[in-house]
């Protein structure tokens, strides 16, 4: 399995009550890859999360990671707070773009990579709402441990 599927298991047996999709030793092992597979500043990149794409940093594998880490309870761990904190700083005012036509481009590598300098430095509406996700589930993780 990719890092991707990972993730996306790892929030998927979040969802089920008593009906786990996964078994505590392969929620462990999944973790265990995710995290191993973290750049120091924090975030992941597409090349590890999803076996393809760039070896930069990625708004996307960031916060795919980050949503299925969150989901496996690991908010106390300090990795998971610098994940969000790089997540949250490629969001800063400088990090836009104002395309003019009524458009805001969030700065960051696209999976759809082009020639293009719209589609090879902004994150796609797709990639942005991950990262929004990823975003709130991790302040409403850490409201939920106070």
């Amino acid at each position: 399995l990719k890092l991707h599927e990972m993730s996306v298991l790892l929030w998927a047996n979040s969802q089920g009550g008593n009906a786990k999709v996964l078994t505590a030793e392969l929620k462990e092992l999944f973790i265990s890859k995710i995290f191993s597979a973290q750049n120091t500043s924090g975030s992941w990149n597409q090349k590890a999360v999803l076996g393809q794409g760039q070896n930069e940093e990625s708004v996307y594998a960031t916060s795919i990671a980050l949503i299925g880490l969150i989901k496996a309870g690991q908010i106390n761990n300090p990795l998971i707070h610098r994940a969000a904190k790089w997540l949250g700083d490629q969001q800063q005012t400088g990090n836009f773009l104002n395309m003019g036509d009524g458009s805001v481009l969030w700065v960051a590598t696209s999976m759809n990579r082009t020639d293009s300098v719209r589609n090879d430095r902004f994150a796609s509406d797709f990639t942005t709402s991950y990262a929004s996700l990823a975003l709130q589930f991790y302040k409403s993780a850490l409201l939920a441990l106070h």
